[in-house]
């Protein structure tokens, strides 16, 4: 059950088990509460907060007295609360400028995160990045291409999804390349490019090499 008001102090309430308690007050006084599973993160923290207050995540700085939540930190391990208390935070919104930087520096840690470290690291961050990204991108389309020709079926296929997602239709540089992935030699890779070529505007329907075994 949620109960979201316009305007002034209001409790938001996701039921689930494991929760922590966690009130977030602004500057001004206003203030949401809400039970938080111990092994959502602070992104998802500022997530909820967005839904509640409209305000970008981006835009939110988290702080636990003088202490700034950093978003991949766990609200139980970072908290350390102890049952029956409340994780009490201050919303902090910053300004467009910082916004803008804090946008920047986590595109290039996601792009990053896309070409080092283990496979579900990387697939994680693949299919994060399309949601922190304009259409047409051109930085982040040149990572996803290659992701496209990577070893790991898993990076492909989370790939040939994104490129779906942020290319401008009929962009010919990616066309090319799903052409070239509905010869992979995985089938979901292939249904994948195919689908990607009808959402893009290459295709009108799903490319017969797709249904070859």
């Amino acid at each position: 059950h949620t109960q979201i008001p316009s305007v002034g102090r209001f409790r938001l309430q996701v039921h689930m088990s494991s929760d922590i308690p966690v009130s977030i007050t602004k500057l001004n006084g206003d203030e949401v509460q809400l039970m938080l599973p111990a092994d959502s993160s602070v992104r998802r923290l500022k997530h909820l907060i967005a839904e509640a207050w409209q305000i970008p995540w981006l835009a939110q700085r988290l702080l636990r007295g003088h202490n700034e939540l950093e978003d991949q930190l766990l609200i139980g391990p970072s908290s350390r609360i102890t049952a029956g208390s409340n994780l009490a935070l201050t919303l902090v919104v910053v300004n467009g400028e910082e916004m803008a930087r804090k946008h920047e520096a986590l595109v290039k840690q996601t792009h990053e995160r896309m070409l080092n470290g283990r496979s579900s690291q990387r697939t994680t961050a693949i299919r994060e990045v399309s949601g922190l990204v304009e259409k047409g991108c051109e930085n982040t389309i040149s990572a996803l291409l290659g992701c496209s020709k990577d070893r790991d079926f898993f990076i492909r296929y989370a790939a040939i999804e994104a490129l779906a997602e942020i290319a401008l239709e009929q962009d010919r540089k990616v066309e090319t390349a799903l052409r070239e992935s509905l010869q992979d030699q995985d089938r979901s890779v292939r249904c994948a490019a195919g689908r990607a070529l009808v959402q893009i505007g290459a295709e009108t329907y799903m490319p017969p090499a797709v249904s070859v075994l």
